[in-house]
């Protein structure tokens, strides 16, 4: 199965002035072919620094993919790396420049001297075609490596990664293994105790099996790789039935399934539910807006009842509705949640803190409390 890695180039990135979302974006197109991805760079625009770093990366890789430094500026490196690790002269290529020169026109603007820059490319190099910007892709080999060079702009990064890179990488490695992910979410148990739980499929090499920690919810990634997609599916699929034959109602959801979304299919048709919130920010408030059958009402923190004589005067005649509070206020250097429900003439109470940045904390609240919510409706349908 052929190796890759990618090396993002911009001293911009190294100093926090723009995230980097390229090698996200790479790095799934490279799964979806089955491409092993091992290694991931930054280096800033030093043409000496990239040149080692594409060195090094092609020693090690079947496959390099790199993005940025290929605009027409002074400090646009990646042309004058490449001729360093190749030992090749830049040459000065007609058809880039009318190509690049067309560009303008259709934009009815004039180019500028030194956008002639972009169409120098190393002798041994082939064009990439850019039909969003000015700066063409470079392809060419590094040793035993095959390396792709693309603008940083997302955009059209995006668009020759689809329509070149992926077709070209499809060619000249058919017999590529496929990656199957699936990514199971959990909540109520924290990563230290799922791994004390999980480690023996931790330890697996085929199925792989990671956790991935969140404010109040752990994810399991397992990745499945075979012949074809429907070997690997069913490699994740029985790792997967393994696990929830494990966890049971720990797992909320898989893939793109939310915790709000867990609780709104946990909800029986035609029940009523209230949920009265107290001391919360108007970005929480918003959180709680996606459950559609749980009406949501906010309240003054402290309540000038008891909170539980307060439930039962609103669940109304014959406690038939199921009035759920959450109050979040600071206590300390801590986030302090106060739950309760109010269910068949019955109240349960708990209390949680959490520590950390007031943001994180936040985050942890509210999915604990949904997840609370959900574990109460699971628990109703068991009665």
């Amino acid at each position: 199965m052929p190796t890759a890695e990618i090396i993002t180039i911009g001293t911009e990135l190294l100093l926090g002035e723009i995230q980097d979302t390229n090698t996200a974006y790479i790095a799934r197109c490279l799964r979806s072919v089955g491409v092993d991805l091992y290694r991931t760079q930054v280096v800033g625009d030093n043409p000496g620094r990239v040149a080692d770093m594409l060195s090094e990366a092609a020693k090690r890789a079947d496959i390099l993919i790199c993005t940025g430094g290929l605009g027409p500026t002074v400090d646009d490196p990646t042309r004058d790396a490449l001729s360093l690790v190749l030992h090749e002269p830049l040459e000065f290529r007609p058809d880039l420049w009318q190509s690049i020169y067309s560009y303008f026109q259709r934009l009815e603007r004039i180019p500028s001297e030194n956008n002639k820059t972009q169409a120098t490319l190393p002798r041994s190099a082939l064009a990439i075609p850019n039909w969003h910007g000015t700066a063409p892709g470079i392809r060419v080999n590094i040793g035993r490596a095959q390396a792709f060079f693309l603008p940083g702009v997302p955009r059209e990064m995006e668009e020759m990664m689809t329509t070149y890179v992926i077709p070209a990488i499809e060619i000249s490695f058919p017999s590529r293994q496929v990656l199957v992910t699936r990514i199971i979410h959990t909540a109520g148990m924290g990563e230290s105790q799922l791994d004390l739980l999980l480690g023996e499929y931790e330890r697996m090499s085929n199925p792989t099996v990671g956790l991935a920690a969140h404010a109040g919810t752990v994810d399991i990634r397992i990745t499945a790789k075979a012949n074809t997609v429907p070997d690997a599916a069913a490699m994740l699929g029985q790792v997967e039935s393994e696990l929830r034959h494990l966890l049971g109602n720990t797992i909320f959801g898989v893939d793109e399934q939310t915790l709000a979304q867990a609780v709104q299919n946990a909800i029986p048709i035609g029940s009523r539910s209230l949920l009265l919130c107290a001391g919360w920010s108007v970005d929480a408030v918003q959180v709680f807006q996606q459950i559609r059958s749980i009406q949501l009402e906010t309240l003054p923190h402290p309540l000038p009842d008891p909170v539980e004589t307060h439930l039962c005067s609103k669940s109304g005649e014959n406690n038939r509705q199921t009035i759920y509070y959450a109050s979040i206020h600071p206590e300390s250097n801590l986030l302090n949640l106060d739950f309760g429900v109010f269910s068949g003439g019955k109240y349960n109470f708990c209390n949680r803190k959490f520590g950390g940045p007031p943001a994180n904390g936040l985050q942890w609240a509210i999915n604990t409390i949904m997840n609370l919510m959900r574990e109460h409706l699971l628990n109703k349908e068991d009665e």
